[in-house]
């Protein structure tokens, strides 16, 4: 008996150290669903592939995540390479990492990532008994087993399809799962079976309840199976391996019982809990170590609660995130993030908070907690048995916020809105003693020298001796100066260690030595950047070596010499504060401070780093108020927020999350989209080859860590191009080339989360671009000899005609002939040349742009025109001059024409507006070009006779489309685009590639 007990404690998964706020817990989820591009809203599976991509199943299709966005896969029965059906039933990555599919009526398939296709399962090596497939398991030998509504089929590793019909108790399979030793289990509607890790097939096996049904849920972090025993009255919960099973008991020791054929699913959170998915009643949350049980449901009033209360799919990610299908689309949590417990208010949670924002925070010595609220009203937190008691009971709490709270002598002292109330729980009554002063607002309470004062708005207070009125607190020096007289609005108060009475008031920081009556403040000084920072004082705490904490509200967290000295050294957002506005100050064991702000929470550690805690870290309510704050007994940090309390506990902080990996999410060359599987994961992957008529590659790309992925930053370089990274915010996981010239490149993406440095390339991608044929040596040497054989030729034949003219004719014709040809090249110069500017008219650029739509139209060809506009021209005419004007549009030309390849076309279409014309650039690289003007535009003002006249420039820009009918509805859309652009503020581009609403709109009527 003794050797099973040990067995048990040494299976049983560790538990955290907080379990006991499990119960008043409220996970914070974050959902997706068909708003943000799930093709249904009930989603039944979910699972992580070998890249790390997220799948979700679905009752209309099946996607793709890569922690932004999702790509989707529609059934397409007639396509032999598409998804086979929408509804996807059962997803599943086997030992190879290939993805497998079970649908609801067209069988299996797997997914081929280096073609972006799915493979069904070929009829002529078998077939499976139905085509409903309920889940898969590895069979450890290269095979996969396979659950259907008819029974159990076995693919073997060279793909051969087999019923298995003996040593199933019924061939109505539910649910199929392969343990840590190799070993299969297979729940039926008939009861459990079990595949050996050496056996060829499956065996009853007899340690449940004969002839009911079982459901495999999942295993723990021991390998214990866990399976739903469908009884006559209830499912039962059953544990257990190959030495049997016994019933799962619950805190009461009697057996756990849930609704008939209401569990789903299972997962071990690694935190010391089950999660167990339901049908109807959200997720059952089961504490490995007591038994106790607690629901996670959904709550309309709470936007970070479960979606919905059915489900269908729980699943845990390599990353400790947990997954739960929804009727009513996908939700996740962190459930790695063990040092933060939120509790929420919800006004549906009757058993929960009494209200939303709490301002006072106090931590009894037996572990309760008591919180009082903004609306009014205190509750006494006992986050042992999850208990949530309101004090005082009946009401008799007067109205009016809550803004202190302090246990004394068995007593509750509770400084208000509207003056003290003292709160006697074992006799249920409430006494209010009265104040001098008609301001009765209360900040804050401390106990000095066996005497409660108060923190008010009207002065600092001290209660009778009777404990039935409060006087104001006086300290007369020998001199007659009251050394309190300045503690109006004290928001904090705090003894010293030494031995001095401390308060943050709107005046500064005070310390009193009460015992001589003597005072010192410390205030603001503008010239000396070591004083004390401005801005009201929120909060004043000291730490073991005697330096002060302040905080401050809007000018961030000041750190004081130790003694109380006079200098300071001011923390902010820009050493890694959240935020600037300080709420509350508390030390843990370690001689950290925590720092609740008005956006998330800080961490400070002795050598005063800073790191944040936001959503990413388990922090769901992220702004606190001020001075709502306790350390309890056993270490654990509580802050009030708006919105709940969140707790902090410092032993729980694990180590630093692996750091995700970077995969393509998207690759096009040549414009055409190429599957990304064939270069995802592996270093070993082959380069990616571009043809010579195809120089163009577009990549997007993911760091698939789904806890921060909103915080990830990204930088880009294509080695043998790029002379410098690109950096890339993570909206903007992207990057485009065009053009470029034929050689070997080397595509790097490195990915960093908040607190990381860049370091070593996260993804690369070896690239080669071909040479087309009129790139090749061969080529040019052809062209080289046709020219010399072209030169002999002209010399040849003019040589012979000079020698049959005479000397005068051939003079005379020379040089009218030359005459003639500077003739020529005068007018056609004049004709198609801008006097002013020297580039192109409207009438040769016109000439040009109709050439390249016969050229494009001809050979498929792309370009894309832009039209640009000088913004604010006539101000810089009527303000330095028409001189100056021109003198602008000169060095316009001058700045966009060295930017310009020699194959575009620029020209003055009139005034000050210009057009571009770009040959063989689509979009994205006319998008380049266009930034790269405004860029060049605005860089820097015109110098005009000593005087500096900034410029800028708007841009409208369109590319050729298939459905084109003319130049003119090219030129139509470019200039809708720059209306667009001007609209929208000037000195950007647009294009009408952009979006479409707002084009029928651009110009004005």
């Amino acid at each position: 008996m003794l050797a099973l007990i040990l067995a048990a404690l040494a299976l049983a998964p560790p538990a955290r150290a907080n379990d006991h706020w499990q119960v008043l817990a409220t996970p914070a989820f974050d959902s997706i669903g068909q708003r943000d591009g799930l093709p249904h809203p009930i989603v039944t599976a979910v699972v992580q592939d070998a890249q790390g991509f997220m799948w979700v199943g679905t009752q209309g299709g099946l996607s793709r995540f890569d922690g932004y966005r999702l790509r989707t896969y529609l059934a397409t029965p007639s396509d032999p390479a598409g998804l086979p059906h929408a509804y996807i039933l059962a997803l599943h990555v086997d030992h190879a990492g290939r993805l497998w599919v079970g649908t609801a009526g067209a069988g299996a398939a797997w997914y081929d990532e280096t073609r972006d296709r799915f493979i069904p399962l070929s009829p002529d090596r078998g077939m499976l008994p139905h085509p409903l497939v309920q889940d898969f398991a590895d069979d450890g030998r290269g095979g996969l087993w396979i659950a259907t509504r008819g029974g159990l089929a076995h693919r073997t590793a060279d793909g051969t399809l087999v019923t298995v019909s003996q040593g199933v108790p019924d061939p109505r399979i539910s649910s199929l799962l392969r343990d840590d030793r190799g070993a299969v289990w297979i729940g039926t509607q008939g009861g459990l079976a079990r595949v050996a890790p050496d056996g060829d097939g499956p065996r009853p096996f007899p340690g449940l309840p004969e002839g009911m049904a079982a459901r495999v849920l999942g295993k723990d972090a021991a390998d214990r199976i866990h399976v739903a025993v469908t009884t006559s009255d209830n499912d039962q919960l059953w544990r257990g391996g190959v030495d049997g099973f016994t019933p799962v008991k619950g805190a009461d020791g009697q057996n756990l019982g849930f609704p008939r054929g209401s569990l789903v699913r299972m997962v071990d959170t690694g935190t010391g809990s089950l999660w167990i998915a339901t049908l109807r009643d959200g997720i059952i949350e089961l504490e490995a170590k007591t038994g106790r049980t607690h629901p996670i449901r959904h709550d309309r009033a709470d936007d970070l609660s479960l979606a919905d209360d059915v489900l269908f799919a729980l699943f845990r990610d390599r990353g400790g995130m947990i997954w739960v299908g929804t009727r009513n689309g996908l939700s996740r949590v962190d459930a790695a993030a063990a040092s933060v417990t939120s509790i929420r208010y919800s006004p549906l949670r009757r058993e929960g908070l009494s209200g939303a924002d709490i301002m006072a925070v106090d931590a009894l010595s037996d572990g309760r907690v008591a919180v009082g609220y903004l609306a009014g009203g205190i509750d006494i937190l006992d986050p042992r048995d999850g208990v949530v008691e309101r004090l005082p009971p009946g009401g008799l709490l007067p109205d009016g916020a809550v803004l202190a709270v302090r246990l004394h002598a068995g007593r509750y002292y509770v400084g208000m809105q509207h003056g003290l109330a003292i709160i006697d729980p074992v006799a249920r009554t409430v006494s209010r003693p009265t104040m001098p002063d008609p301001d009765r607002v209360v900040h804050s309470l401390l106990f000095r020298e066996g005497r409660l004062l108060l923190g008010g708005r009207a002065g600092l207070f001290v209660l009778g001796a009777s404990g039935k009125t409060v006087e104001r607190f006086r300290c007369v020096a020998a001199d007659g100066t009251d050394a309190a007289a300045g503690l109006a609005n004290a928001m904090s108060l705090l003894n010293g260690p030494d031995g001095r009475l401390w308060a943050g008031t709107p005046d500064g920081l005070h310390a009193v030595d009460t015992g001589t009556c003597t005072g010192q403040v410390l205030r603001h000084d503008p010239a000396d950047p070591a004083s004390l920072p401005e801005g009201l004082l929120s909060v004043v705490r000291f730490d073991s070596q005697g330096r002060p904490w302040v905080g401050t509200m809007g000018s961030g967290l000041a750190v004081g010499e130790p003694g109380g000295g006079t200098r300071f050294r001011t923390l902010t957002t820009a050493d890694g504060l959240p935020n600037n506005n300080i709420g509350e100050i508390l030390e843990d064991r370690t001689g950290a401070f925590w720092i609740s702000t008005a956006d998330g929470i800080g961490r400070v550690a002795p050598d005063l780093t800073v790191t944040a805690f936001r959503a990413a870290e388990g922090v769901s309510l992220p702004a606190y108020w001020a001075r709502s704050g306790a350390a309890t007994p056993a270490g654990d940090m509580l802050f009030g927020a708006g919105g709940g309390l969140t707790v902090i506990e410092p032993a729980e902080l694990g180590p630093h999350r692996p750091h995700p990996p970077v995969r393509l999410t998207g690759l096009r060359a040549g414009g055409v989209e190429q599957p990304v599987g064939l270069y995802n994961g592996t270093r070993m992957a082959p380069p990616l080859v571009l043809p010579g008529q195809q120089r163009s590659l577009s990549v997007d790309f993911a760091a698939l860590g789904y806890v921060a992925a909103d915080l990830m930053r990204y930088r880009v370089r294509l080695d043998g191009f790029d002379s410098d990274w690109t950096d890339r915010g993570p909206a903007d996981r992207s990057v485009a080339y065009t053009n470029l010239p034929p050689g070997d490149y080397v595509l790097r993406i490195q990915a960093v989360a908040p607190g990381e440095d860049w370091g070593a390339d996260d993804f690369t991608l070896d690239v080669r671009v071909e040479a087309g044929w009129y790139q090749t040596n061969a080529f040019r040497a052809l062209m080289v000899m046709l020219a010399a054989l072209l030169v002999v030729a002209i010399v040849q034949g003019r040589t012979s005609v000079l020698r049959r003219r005479q000397a005068q004719l051939q003079k005379e014709v020379a040089e009218r002939t030359r005459e003639l040809e500077l003739a020529n090249r005068r007018l056609e110069q004049l004709a198609n040349t801008d006097p002013l500017t020297g580039i192109l008219n409207h009438r040769a650029f016109w000439a040009a742009l109709e050439a390249e739509w016969d050229r494009a139209c001809r050979y498929g060809r792309v370009f894309s025109v832009l039209q640009i506009d000088m913004d604010h021209f006539k101000r810089v005419n009527d303000t330095y001059g028409h001189a100056a004007g021109d003198a602008v549009l000169q060095t316009l030309t001058d700045r966009v024409g060295r930017l310009l390849r020699s194959v575009d076309r620029f020209g003055r279409l009139g005034g000050e507006e210009f057009a571009v014309l770009l040959p063989d650039t689509g979009y994205e690289g006319a998008v380049q070009v266009a930034e790269r003007i405004l860029d060049a535009i605005r860089t820097e003002p015109v110098l005009f006779e000593g005087t500096a006249i900034p410029i800028s420039a708007s841009i409208g820009g369109s590319s050729l489309r298939p459905d084109d009918a003319n130049v003119n509805v090219i030129l139509h859309r470019a200039d809708a685009a720059l209306y667009a652009a001007k609209g929208r503020g000037r000195s950007q581009a647009a294009f009408a590639e952009d979006g479409a609403g707002w084009l029928d709109q651009a110009r004005p009527a």
